[in-house]
């Protein structure tokens, strides 16, 4: 199944009462953990109609995107990535720091995974993903990705003279997603949103 990225709740939606209880879920799990609210701001007016950022991707397969999750949990690098294992359907990643993701009490009715939904910081995200790059090949600069390696990860070309692109495409493509994702959204100070 296919996994979309929205920079914000609402986009994610198509029925915008359900937006409205998943942002309650939200504004309740961050005040039980005494933590400040998360205010959605109105939708960027940068946004693309398709892509995430440098990603060409605005979607994903489920799959794909719970294999680099584990990828980064056996790395070590992935408390946040980490909420993709256990519900890839449905999650948001804040544009504020938090210690660890939080249970909301809202789960997706229209999903055919009916678990709890979380939500994680776009924040560490971003960090479990700079210290993920160098196990799948991505070369970066003190944490930033150029834009000559994202356009060589969406063309699914070789980043390097070892480099064995089939091997990377699939994990590489989420990566860019997510790290694009998260980089738009702390940008604009909206939620990545995955839904599925």
């Amino acid at each position: 199944m296919s996994i979309g990225a929205f920079i914000g709740i609402r986009p994610s939606f198509r029925d915008q009462a359900h937006a409205d209880a998943f942002l309650q879920a939200i504004e309740h799990a961050l005040r039980l953990a005494g933590l400040p609210a998360y205010d959605e701001p109105p939708a960027a007016e940068s946004a693309r109609p398709i892509g995430v950022g440098r990603s060409e991707l605005d979607h994903h397969d489920a799959a794909a995107l719970v294999a680099l999750a584990r990828r980064a949990r056996e790395e070590g690098h992935g408390q946040h990535l980490d909420v993709l294992t256990s519900n890839p359907y449905r999650a948001a990643f804040l544009p504020m720091e938090l210690a660890a993701p939080l249970a909301t009490e809202y789960v997706d009715p229209v999903a055919v995974h009916r678990a709890p939904v979380q939500v994680a910081s776009a924040l560490a995200l971003r960090g479990e993903l700079v210290a993920l790059a160098p196990v799948l090949g991505i070369r970066l600069d003190q944490g930033y990705l150029s834009d000559n390696v994202a356009m060589l990860i969406n063309e699914g070309e070789s980043l390097g003279p070892d480099d064995i692109p089939l091997a990377w495409n699939e994990e590489r493509a989420a990566w860019l997603m997510l790290y694009e994702g998260a980089r738009v959204a702390l940008k604009h100070r909206r939620a990545l949103s995955l839904a599925g």
